[in-house]
């Protein structure tokens, strides 16, 4: 609740002052009484006790409280008809009075004073609230007067020194004005301290550090973020000249020239900073600067972050070193080597036929390296076609070519920017990319398409192939130079038929997760099952035995036989076949009947992958392998 204190100069005031409150309903005013010096202690009592408005007669101590009090102080002024009062009571008490006063008091009862019919013996302005001068005061007019009008310190000396006196009271008029204008004072007041509030809390709060100087260059303004960037404390800032506590500012200048200064990269110290700075204009007058102040290292960290929450949708590892099943020896030192690999920042090579778990290595290699927090962006080189491939890439800006999106687009790189990137198939990138791959690689920096600005990039890139870059390398069909970069660390990741012992590990694992899944219950495996699946040869490695178990779960009803597993065996080797090395006379066969079909649907490849039995995917790889032309 807001509060006005009202400090009286006398009991007899103070008991008015209460009476009117009550009359106004007014609960929010209390009366202390004290007068002259006095009332700088009350005043600093007031100020603690959490006063909105301190009301006194001021008088000539206006301006000096007004330094010591943080908030608002009404003066009761005395009236016409307060002077006139005073005067109509001196009569009585002698026929020499003097009036020392402030001017406007002095004034008041010369011109009272021949309405009442009391003749003035002297009077005296009051220029201070020395007691020199009003001891003086009193000492000039001891032989001229009798009786002494004034305030209460006048009257207090006058007393003292023999003279009869008599206090000029304001009444209930002044009071009442008094009160009024502290009560108009009070929600002016509330909003000027919201206002205050909302200042702060934004300047403290805010990201950049802000720094203002007034028109001597002395700091005014010292932010919590500007003493984090500085290493300055305000305390030891605020009041004192900006170019001994920031010497690189630059607010001098700017208050010197009254032109902003902005976009400014400089060392502030010992850390670099971008800065705005712009003057304080009134009117056509500087009057101050302000400097807005940004640590480079927090506008990179908040540009990760930007990137993160905007894009982190689907850019996530979920694999780990624990999740992964195997216990042969030749897939343990593969697992072991990608552990060892995780801890390193150069890029890797990962190896192997499809379905092997190339990418399952991958994310467990990001998810165990420093890089863990940031993104894991997977990219299925031979999924995208090459006219899409470079602008997923590398992304593009506005009005790169025909179709692009009006605001542009990041391309996987920046989205990996503080994390990794996996590039699934790097043999399927087409040679007018490998160039763009490799200047990534050795510069750590991409240019959207349709943009001339380079951006810097800090991303560890994981490559996975199932084809032989060497024998790619030696074809033309893959650059030297990016394999190079690409081959740092290498990881071979063995087929599934070179680890059989894993077979029945995996088939168990992956049944307990659908069995879990769909609430069927296999049972236990027997010695029969895991033979054949040991003799099986998966071409299509653990992503074809993850599909047998599926397949099985699904179809199970409580008397499958052995020979339906080898039916469905069969199944899943024409489905994954096609990595598995063939005759050159199949290899015709295959490519005369893609051709065919394509030929008959006119080119549309969704269409001729479903009469193949095919995926798109599938039917893409072909097209590509074999440079088909329809």
């Amino acid at each position: 609740m807001e509060k006005i204190v009202f400090i009286a100069p006398d009991e007899e005031t103070a008991r008015l002052v209460a009476r009117i409150a009550r009359s106004l309903r007014e609960e929010r005013v209390v009366a202390w009484v004290g007068f002259g010096h006095e009332r700088t202690n009350l005043v600093r009592r007031a100020v603690r006790e959490g006063a909105d408005v301190i009301i006194n007669r001021w008088g000539l101590f206006l301006e000096e409280m007004q330094t010591l009090a943080p908030v608002p102080l009404v003066n009761v002024r005395v009236t016409g008809y307060d002077i006139a009062r005073a005067l109509e009571q001196v009569k009585a008490l002698g026929s020499r009075v003097a009036v020392v006063a402030p001017a406007e008091v002095v004034h008041g009862a010369v011109v009272m004073s021949n309405y009442v019919g009391v003749s003035l013996a002297a009077t005296r302005v009051l220029e201070s609230t020395s007691d020199e001068e009003l001891l003086q005061a009193i000492a000039e007019l001891k032989p001229k007067a009798e009786v002494v009008l004034g305030g209460a310190r006048v009257t207090s000396l006058a007393a003292a020194h023999g003279l009869r006196p008599h206090l000029i009271h304001a009444g209930e008029e002044a009071l009442r004005m008094a009160l009024a204008e502290a009560r108009r004072i009070i929600p002016i007041r509330r909003r000027e301290r919201e206002r205050a509030e909302w200042f702060r809390t934004i300047l403290e709060f805010a990201y950049d550090g802000i720094v203002a100087v007034d028109a001597e260059n002395r700091i005014t303004v010292f932010n919590r973020m500007a003493e984090e960037i500085t290493g300055v404390p305000a305390a030891q800032a605020v009041g004192k000249p900006v170019r001994s506590v920031l010497p690189g500012a630059g607010l001098s200048g700017v208050v010197a020239s009254g032109k902003p200064e902005l976009g400014r990269v400089e060392k502030l110290g010992s850390v670099h900073v971008a800065t705005n700075r712009v003057p304080i204009m009134v009117g056509d007058q500087v009057v101050g600067a302000v400097a807005t102040i940004l640590d480079t290292s927090r506008i990179q960290g908040l540009e990760h972050k930007i990137r993160q929450r905007l894009h982190a949708h689907g850019h996530t590892a979920r694999q780990r070193f624990d999740d992964i099943v195997g216990a042969s020896p030749s897939f343990l030192a593969t697992v072991e080597r990608a552990r060892r690999f995780s801890r390193a920042e150069s890029s890797i090579l990962i190896t192997g036929e499809t379905g092997t778990g190339k990418e399952v290595l991958a994310q467990s290699i990001h998810n165990a390296s420093r890089r863990r927090d940031g993104p894991f962006v997977a990219v299925n080189c031979s999924a995208l076609p090459q006219h899409l491939l470079e602008s997923e890439l590398f992304g593009y800006v506005e009005g790169a070519f025909t179709g692009a999106r009006k605001d542009g687009k990041l391309g996987r790189f920046e989205l990996a920017h503080r994390g990794t990137i996996f590039l699934d198939e790097i043999a399927e990138v087409p040679l007018r990319l490998q160039a763009r791959f490799l200047r990534v690689l050795q510069e750590r920096e991409v240019t959207r398409l349709g943009d001339d600005k380079v951006l810097p990039v800090d991303v560890r890139v994981i490559a996975a192939t199932n084809r032989n870059l060497e024998e790619q390398v030696e074809r033309g069909r893959f650059r030297e130079d990016l394999y190079f970069r690409l081959n740092v660390l290498n990881l071979r990741v063995p087929p599934l038929r070179e680890r059989p012992g894993d077979v029945a590990l995996l088939f168990r694992y992956f049944l307990q997760r659908f069995e879990t899944a769909t609430g069927k219950r296999l049972g236990e495996i027997t010695p029969e099952l895991v033979e054949r699946l040991q003799m099986y040869r998966w071409p299509g490695n653990v992503r074809e035995l993850e599909n047998l178990v599926e397949r099985l779960v699904v179809l199970w009803d409580g008397q499958l036989s052995l020979e339906e597993v080898d039916g469905l065996l069969n199944h899943g080797r024409r489905d994954n076949v096609t990595e598995f090395p063939r005759p050159a006379k199949l290899d015709d066969l295959e490519r005369q009947a893609i051709l065919d079909v394509l030929r008959k649907v006119g080119g549309n490849r969704k269409e001729a992958a479903r009469r193949l039995g095919v995926s798109v995917t599938t039917l893409w790889r072909r097209v590509k392998r074999w440079d088909l032309q329809v």
